[in-house]
C-alpha cells in the first residue's frame, strides 16, 4: 500500500525497514526496487 498511495507514514517505514533487515535486502538494492516501483506507477 505504501507504494501505491505514495505516502509513507512513521510506522509504514518501520515497518518496511524491518521487513528489509529480516530479508536481508541490501540498503541500495532496496533504493532500487522502491525507484523501480514509482516508475512502474508513474503517471506521463
Amino acid at each position: 500500500m505504501a507504494a501505491t498511495d505514495g505516502v509513507l507514514t512513521d510506522e509504514e517505514m518501520q515497518i518496511l525497514e524491518l521487513v528489509r533487515h529480516w530479508l536481508g535486502i541490501d540498503r541500495l538494492i532496496a533504493a532500487g526496487i522502491e525507484r523501480g516501483i514509482r516508475a512502474r506507477f508513474a503517471t506521463a
